[in-house]
């Protein structure tokens, strides 16, 4: 099980699409905030949107746990089924896209960081996007990274829409990223970001296939 993590219109939604090959079910992609809820894209023989409050009671799923959390965020949690031969093997988890403001934390009515606690502690793969255009590590933002804590090893951070900017743009625009990192992660290691199009991040993440960029070292210190 993948959990994709990021701000808002960085594309993780669009690299599910991607991997997928397909649309699926509740899949809503601009450059404002769409994904307002946590889909579980999962295998299903037919085409189907289950409800959070259908998923937390289904003994077949692994989501029963997750009913602590209340209505509020049942509410805004679905599982988005479709038969695609990519989800025989894995399952992906879309996550809300995370804006600035305490105003949001506050109206969103359940507690976000825990949420993502509990699903960090069970999925295989964390990938936090980041857009080229937007490297700003809100407040909520840096709580959810710390609320992984002790999952380090299944982190990998992704530099999303390089390739929008030129050679000379991405040096600065990297080293902006790792600054902003370097304010969240506490270590004297230099980071080495993954970046480039949807298509390069299929390759690079998932597969680890090139040796011209390196995902993130696994282990990192919290401050």
């Amino acid at each position: 099980m993948v959990l994709l993590i990021g701000q808002y219109s960085t594309g993780k939604t669009t690299f599910i699409r991607y991997l997928l090959e397909q649309d699926f079910p509740g899949l809503r992609i601009g450059p404002e905030p769409t994904t307002d809820r946590f889909i579980a894209v999962m295998y299903g023989d037919q085409e189907a949107v289950i409800p959070g409050n259908a998923l937390v009671v289904d003994q077949k799923k692994p989501f029963r746990p997750l009913s602590k959390f209340g209505n509020a965020f049942l509410n805004r949690f679905q599982c988005s089924q479709l038969r695609n031969s990519v989800l025989e093997s894995i399952s992906i988890i879309d996550t809300p896209g995370i804006l600035s403001g305490e105003k949001q934390r506050v109206d969103r009515g359940y507690d976000f960081t825990a949420v993502v606690g509990w699903l960090a502690e069970r999925v295989d793969r964390i990938i936090l996007l980041f857009d080229a255009h937007k490297l700003d590590i809100s407040d909520e933002f840096r709580r959810t990274i710390h609320a992984m804590k002790g999952y380090d090893e299944k982190i990998r951070i992704v530099l999303n829409k390089a390739d929008m900017v030129d050679h000379q743009q991405l040096m600065r625009v990297y080293g902006a990223l790792m600054w902003s990192l370097g304010k969240v992660f506490n270590t004297p290691e230099v980071y080495i970001t993954s970046n480039g199009s949807s298509s390069s991040i299929i390759i690079i993440i998932l597969f680890n296939r090139t040796q011209s960029t390196v995902k993130i070292k696994a282990s990192v210190n919290y401050n």
